[in-house]
């Protein structure tokens, strides 16, 4: 956070993955998933034209909420699109310290940090630490089962996930 480089924390840029994280909360929140809830990763999905791959492994069984952040799965956060509402997804954004997806934004994308609005690299370590409830900012209100799905996803992250290589 405090990195003396602000040529690099402080360009905005697309949000990409970390956005996985608010939407996963708002979909928690509004009952859209349960923490018991499966969804089984297609590999590849197509929304609005675009195409969506999944990098992470294939492991031949479907995903709970926390691994889909876990593994920053597209397909599992794509999913949620037709069933997300994009009012309690931008009071999920703006509570995280976020701006809010335009009405004219294709959602899809947006849940997978590849459209909207752009934020530095800086603001979005203030996104997490919100959504964690960790650090001095307000944090970001949601249930105690809804925080614990994703802490348990972003553990897994760090432990078997797209961010492993950060573990140590």
């Amino acid at each position: 956070r405090r990195e003396a480089r602000a040529d690099i924390l402080d360009t905005p840029v697309l949000p990409g993955s970390i956005v996985k994280a608010v939407a996963l909360v708002t979909a928690l929140e509004d009952g859209v998933i349960r923490a018991g809830s499966e969804h089984v990763c297609r590999r590849t999905v197509t929304a609005g034209g675009q195409t969506f791959v999944c990098a992470h492994p294939d492991l031949k069984r479907a995903l709970s909420p926390a691994e889909a952040l876990a593994y920053s799965c597209n397909d599992f956060f794509v999913s949620l699109a037709p069933r997300l509402s994009r009012g309690s997804l931008n009071r999920t954004r703006l509570a995280a310290g976020l701006p809010p997806i335009a009405a004219n934004t294709p959602l899809a994308p947006a849940l997978v940090g590849l459209a909207g609005p752009r934020t530095s690299p800086r603001a979005l370590i203030d996104v997490l630490a919100r959504l964690a409830g960790a650090g001095k900012d307000q944090p970001v209100p949601m249930t105690a089962a809804t925080r614990a799905v994703l802490l348990d996803g972003l553990r897994g992250a760090a432990d078997y996930g797209t961010a492993s290589a950060l573990k140590a």
